[in-house]
């Protein structure tokens, strides 16, 4: 088992949207590989999610239980593609 940092580069969400011009670190899970540290990195801030926001309401939204990973391009369609450091989310802003 590894530690990985997972890091996210240049992405596009349209509707106005502009990103911030720099890569970001949004987590770190110990995994055999990074494609399963980006899964458990998935589920937890789903975990996580829900649980802020679970207040008692008996609606919710099918936005809040739709799944955005996708592990055959190892991205989220909300915030892009995972990288494994800072140089190779830097290289997706050229």
């Amino acid at each position: 088992m590894k530690k990985y940092e997972i890091w996210i580069g240049d992405y596009h969400l349209g509707q106005g949207f502009h990103h911030n011009g720099k890569s970001e670190k949004v987590g770190e899970e110990v995994a055999s590989n990074f494609q399963i540290a980006c899964l458990k990195y998935e589920l937890r801030s789903k975990l996580l999610f829900l649980e802020k926001y679970d207040d008692g309401k008996k609606y919710v939204s099918p936005q809040d239980c739709t799944w955005w990973y996708n592990p055959e391009t190892n991205s989220n369609s909300w915030t892009g593609k995972y990288y494994e450091s800072k140089e190779e989310a830097d290289k997706s802003f050229l």
